[in-house]
């Protein structure tokens, strides 16, 4: 999987012009973002791979709580016993694009700093990594 961009739906407080202006610069499914994300993971229980990896842009603009509902959902597959590695990419870390929508206007939402990232997605892959990038939170997994 790659680029889900889950948006937690507490981060649309009331749609608007707001919300309307950033979909029209970046057109994504972001209202339904969580429930596509539970939708692959059911298709993903379904076909009970080896491994799932997620290559970044886990969320929308990394917000904290969009963060902690892609945890929950991913949580489905390594309950099931499916390792899951993920690494973040632009959107994920210390992003100053994440926001509150309501109506017209928009708030900051609380951005994921590395450490917290690292607390977050400890179980996908940051435990079991061998070699890590303090830089980039990259690493190596066996």
């Amino acid at each position: 999987m790659s680029d889900i961009h889950v948006m937690a739906p507490q981060l649309l407080e009331k749609r608007g012009t707001a919300f309307d202006n950033y979909l029209s610069q970046d057109p994504k499914l972001l209202e339904y973002s969580g429930d596509v994300l539970e939708y692959l993971v059911a298709e993903t229980l379904k076909r009970n791979p080896d491994l799932v990896i997620i290559p970044g842009d886990l969320t929308k603009d990394g917000e904290l709580v969009s963060h902690q509902l892609v945890v929950s959902i991913l949580s489905r597959l390594r309950n099931a016993g499916i390792p899951v590695i993920v690494v973040p990419r632009n959107h994920d870390i210390d992003n100053p694009e994440g926001y509150y929508f309501n109506g017209d206007n928009t708030r900051p939402a609380e951005r994921t700093s590395p450490e917290q990232f690292k607390t977050l997605y400890a179980d996908f892959g940051y435990n079991q990594a061998y070699a890590k990038d303090p830089a980039s939170l990259s690493f190596m997994h066996r």
